[in-house]
């Protein structure tokens, strides 16, 4: 059976979560973390399939076009993208016919309720690309960096990591910093003022600034998805990272590291305590992410720490009213030309 349902339903969404195979029981697909997303107009939902073949779980946001210079007054329009970070489809199988069943449902979803188009973000530590391919349009965007937690402690410290990733982490060392758990209130606001300095220092675009509610959210609805690192000198938190994971895989999801501490080698003493401490915990991968283009600084900082880890990241979109795509990037390179720069090449332009 096919069916849409949304967080009105989220013991359904919570049975359907834990009914998959434990590789697949990630924070990313729990109703927990969509219900932190959801807002005035992004609202989430789940289409489930299960049947004796299999089920399928794809948690979405269903999210209005409603600029008035890109849509005529009367028609409503809607496209779907996950919730932030890795997103898409997980299932129990791999089987064409269950998958082809899946995806004809769920386009004819689409065409019944308005939606024009919907883009994913797929997961490369935990391979959801198999369930999309050959339904969606598959492009790879940008590369990510993938820890080995099943090497031993010994082969992460002198195989994975790079010479200058054992250099700075002594450093830290020796610099007296340690790594705990964030375990109180006071413990996330510190969090989170690290994590408010470093977007400020980055200049950060305002929808990335997340506040604190957002991150009490976090730990409030997902506490078995969300572990909050805090990096002290002499007792003063100064680094900071939030990791969200499942059952076999870990994800550097949001931080950031006072200036200040840069010196101390911080961020390196974070990253290795992080690693140490989800594999003890039975993780299998820890997923770094990647930088802001392929090769660039951020990601070649990443790669010190599995200098072979590299994997493609790839996105999945799948148009399903192309002739109002069309007219709705039509309309938005006219009424917006100062912005065709920054939408050039992008899955969904009249987003930007």
């Amino acid at each position: 059976m096919f069916e849409v349902i949304s967080l009105d339903e989220a013991p359904r969404w919570s049975a359907a979560f834990a009914g998959l195979p434990e590789e697949w029981r990630d924070v990313h697909f729990h109703p927990g973390y969509y219900r932190v997303h959801e807002d005035g107009e992004q609202r989430a939902a789940c289409a489930l399939m299960s049947d004796e073949r299999g089920v399928a779980l794809y948690p979405f946001l269903r999210c209005p076009i409603s600029d008035p210079a890109l849509v005529p007054a009367g028609e409503k329009w809607f496209d779907l993208q996950g919730a932030l970070g890795y997103n898409g489809m997980a299932a129990s199988t791999d089987a064409p016919d269950f998958l082809a069943d899946f995806h004809r449902n769920f386009s004819s979803y689409c065409q019944a309720t308005g939606v024009v188009a919907e883009i994913s973000r797929l997961n490369p530590a935990i391979g959801n690309e198999r369930f999309a391919a050959g339904f969606m349009t598959v492009t790879p965007i940008n590369q990510n960096v993938i820890v080995d937690l099943t090497l031993s402690e010994e082969d992460l410290w002198h195989v994975s990591y790079a010479q200058a990733a054992r250099k700075q982490v002594n450093k830290g060392r020796r610099n007296g910093l340690v790594t705990r758990l964030a375990n109180s209130a006071p413990d996330l606001a510190s969090f989170h003022a690290i994590f408010d300095h470093t977007m400020e220092r980055n200049n950060a675009e305002p929808s990335a600034r997340h506040p604190l509610v957002y991150f009490e959210a976090l730990a409030a609805l997902c506490p078995d998805g969300m572990l909050f690192y805090l990096t002290e000198h002499e007792g003063r938190a100064v680094a900071a990272e939030l990791i969200s994971h499942g059952s076999t895989t870990a994800y550097s999801f949001l931080g950031g590291t006072l200036a200040e501490a840069f010196p101390l080698a911080a961020n390196d003493v974070l990253k290795h305590d992080i690693i140490l401490d989800l594999k003890r915990r039975g993780l299998r991968r820890y997923c770094l992410g990647g930088g802001h283009v392929p090769g660039d600084d951020l990601l070649r900082y990443k790669r010190k720490f599995s200098v072979n880890g590299v994997v493609e990241f790839k996105m999945a979109s799948r148009i399903h009213q192309p002739e109002v795509f069309q007219r709705l990037n039509e309309a938005w390179s006219k009424a917006y030309p100062e912005r065709a720069a920054r939408g050039m090449g992008k899955l969904l332009p009249y987003r930007f």
